[in-house]
C-alpha cells in the first residue's frame, strides 16, 4: 500500500488512537507492566504491539474527526477502555499476591517481608513468590499470546467512539475483583484448615502437657508440613490459576 500526502496524517492519527489503548494496556498488564520492568521497555513493546495491530484495526476506528476537540477525546475514550482492560487483568493477577499473603500468615511467615519487585512495596515473602510464580505461569502456558489477542479483539467489544459503558465497566470489575478473591481463597484453603488443625492440636497438647515448650515444637512442624503441602499443590494450584486468567483475559475477545 502507498501512502499518498493526504493520508498520512489520517494514518497518523489512527496509529497515535491504537497506541493510546494499547499503551495504557500494556503498562497494568501482569506480566508486561511489572514495576522491575523498566519504563523505556514498556513503551518499547507498547510501541511495537501498535505498529503490529494499527493496519489491522484501523477499520474499527472509523473516520478521524475532524476538529481538535472530538480528536482529544477520542483519545481519552481510548486511553480509558485500555486501563480498564489491563486493570481487570491485574485484578485477575492479584489472586496470587492475596492468596500467598494467608499462606504465609498461616505458615508463621507474617513477619518475614521483602520488597516486592512487581509493584515496588513492601510484602511478604511467600506472597512475593506466589506473585512471581503467577507471573512465570502466564509466560509457561502462552497466556500472553491471549493477551495480545485480547488487544486486538477488544475494537470489536469497545469500539472507539461509542459512549464509554461506565455501568458495564463497573459490574465488569465488581465481578472480577470477586472471582479474584475466590480463588486466593480457594488456593489458600488447605493452609487454613492446615492451620486450624494443627492450633487447636497444640492447644490440646499443650493442656495434657503443660511443661511442653510448644512454641518451640509448633514453629518448625508448621513450617515443614505448611511447605510439604505447598509442593503437593502447587501444580494444582497451576492449573486453577492459568483457567481463571484465560476466562478473564477471554471476557475482551470475540
Amino acid at each position: 500500500m502507498t501512502l499518498t500526502a493526504p493520508l498520512l496524517p489520517e494514518f497518523a492519527a489512527a496509529f497515535m488512537l491504537t497506541f493510546a489503548r494499547v499503551g495504557a494496556m500494556v503498562m497494568l498488564m501482569p506480566g508486561f507492566g511489572e514495576r522491575m520492568i523498566p519504563t523505556r521497555q514498556r513503551l518499547a513493546l507498547a510501541l511495537m504491539l501498535t505498529l503490529m495491530l494499527a493496519g489491522l484495526v484501523a477499520p474499527q476506528i472509523g473516520p478521524i474527526p475532524p476538529d481538535v476537540p472530538s480528536m482529544l477525546m477520542l483519545l481519552v475514550h481510548e486511553v480509558v477502555v485500555g486501563l480498564f482492560i489491563g486493570l481487570t487483568a491485574r485484578l485477575v493477577a492479584a489472586a496470587m499476591a492475596t492468596a500467598g499473603t494467608v499462606i504465609a500468615q498461616q505458615l508463621g511467615f507474617g513477619f518475614a517481608t521483602q520488597v516486592d519487585p512487581t509493584q515496588g512495596s513492601q510484602s511478604l515473602l511467600l506472597a512475593n513468590f506466589m506473585t512471581l510464580f503467577g507471573i512465570m505461569l502466564i509466560f509457561a502456558m502462552d497466556l500472553h499470546h491471549l493477551v495480545i489477542g485480547a488487544i486486538h479483539d477488544s475494537y470489536r467489544v469497545f469500539r472507539p467512539g461509542a459512549p464509554v459503558p461506565v455501568g458495564d465497566f463497573a459490574r465488569a470489575g465488581v465481578e472480577v475483583f470477586a472471582q479474584s478473591f475466590t480463588l486466593a481463597v480457594k488456593i489458600a484453603a488447605p493452609f487454613i484448615v492446615l492451620g486450624l488443625v494443627f492450633q487447636i492440636a497444640m492447644g490440646v497438647l499443650g493442656r495434657l502437657m503443660p511443661q511442653l515448650q510448644i512454641f518451640f515444637l509448633a514453629m518448625p512442624i508448621q513450617i515443614i508440613a505448611g511447605f510439604l503441602l505447598l509442593a503437593a499443590l502447587l501444580s494444582t494450584i497451576a492449573g486453577w490459576y492459568g483457567a481463571h486468567v484465560a476466562e478473564a483475559i477471554n471476557r475482551f475477545r470475540m
